[in-house]
C-alpha cells in the first residue's frame, strides 16, 4: 500500500476513534496501534506471536475489540464512498468462499462447492476500475442469487447495470432488479429457450428460439475478470485467506479494513 494513502487512512481513523471511543490520552498512540492491526492483517500473524510491539498484546487486541464494537471501519468505508467521486453506473458482481479454521457459530456453513469445510461467502460489487462499491458477508450454503440483495442494501447508489456469471441466471431476479431500474446481465445457457404463442392464441407454440446475448452484453461479459482480479488483491492480505477468528465479527472488521485500503489505493 502507498504511504500517502496509508497516512490518509490512519488520520481519518484516528479522528473517528477519538470521537466515538477514546476521550482521554491513551498510553500508546492510536496510530501505532493501527500499525499493529495492519501488520496482523497483512502478515496473518496471531495476536499471541506479536513480539516487536511495546507492551502486552492484549492491549492491542482489546483496542481492536473496541473498534469492532463501535463499527469504526464500517463508518470509514461509508464515508469514503460518499466523499469520493466513484462511478456507480456499471458494476460487476461475484462472490468468493473463505474456509473456516477456528470460528464456532451459526454464521458459517458448508458450501456447495466444498462440502468438507465450513465457511462464508463474501459478495462484492466492483465498478469498471475495480473499485469496491459494497460487499456483504453471509453463509456459504446460500445461492448467489440470494446474496445480491445484501450487496445492494449496503450500496450507496444503485448501479444501472450489473454484470454477473451464470450463478446469477434467474428470470425472477432480473425482473425484480428491472423494477428498481437495474439491468442484470449474465451469459445465457445454451439450453435456455423461449416460446412464443401463435397468432390464434390456441395454446400452440411456434418453434423454440435460443436466447442469445447482444454484442454489447458480450463485451461487458468479457470484463468479468475485474471482479476476480479484485478478489486476488483482497486475498493478498493473509489474514483473510482463512477464518482464524473465533468470533465472525472480528473477521468482518479485517474485511472492512482491507476494503478501505483497496478503495483508497484505487481512488487516491
Amino acid at each position: 500500500m502507498k504511504q500517502k494513502t496509508l497516512l490518509f487512512l490512519k488520520k481519518h481513523l484516528v479522528k473517528l476513534i477519538k470521537t466515538h471511543i477514546i476521550k482521554r490520552k491513551p498510553k500508546y498512540s492510536i496510530s501505532k496501534k493501527l500499525d499493529v492491526i495492519i501488520d496482523v492483517l497483512k502478515t496473518g500473524i496471531p495476536w499471541i506471536s506479536l513480539k516487536h510491539i511495546k507492551g502486552h498484546e492484549s492491549t492491542y487486541r482489546k483496542f481492536f475489540y473496541k473498534i469492532r464494537d463501535a463499527e469504526i471501519l464500517h463508518i470509514a468505508f461509508t464515508n469514503f464512498i460518499n466523499k469520493l467521486q466513484i462511478d456507480h453506473s456499471l458494476s460487476f458482481i461475484d462472490s468468493t468462499t473463505i474456509i473456516n479454521k477456528l470460528c464456532n457459530g451459526e454464521s458459517i456453513s458448508y458450501g456447495f462447492s466444498n462440502m468438507k469445510h465450513k465457511g462464508i461467502k463474501i459478495t462484492t460489487l466492483v465498478n469498471s476500475n475495480q473499485v469496491p462499491l459494497s460487499f456483504s458477508i453471509s453463509k456459504s450454503n446460500l445461492h448467489d442469487t440470494k446474496l445480491i440483495n445484501g450487496a445492494l442494501d449496503n450500496c450507496n447508489k444503485l448501479p444501472k447495470k450489473i454484470v454477473g456469471d451464470k450463478g446469477y441466471l434467474s428470470k425472477d431476479l432480473k425482473k425484480y432488479l428491472f423494477s428498481k431500474g437495474i439491468d442484470l446481465i449474465y451469459p445465457y445457457k445454451k439450453y435456455k429457450k423461449i416460446k412464443k404463442k401463435s397468432k390464434d392464441d390456441n395454446n400452440k407454440f411456434k418453434k423454440n428460439k435460443y436466447l442469445t446475448n447482444s454484442d454489447e452484453e458480450l463485451k461487458l461479459l468479457k470484463e468479468r475478470h475485474k471482479v476476480e482480479n479484485f478478489f486476488a488483491t483482497l486475498k493478498q492480505y493473509r489474514r483473510l485467506n482463512y477464518i482464524y477468528e473465533k468470533d465472525i465479527r472480528n473477521f468482518k472488521v479485517f474485511v472492512e479494513f482491507a476494503f478501505c485500503m483497496i478503495l483508497l489505493n484505487k481512488c487516491i
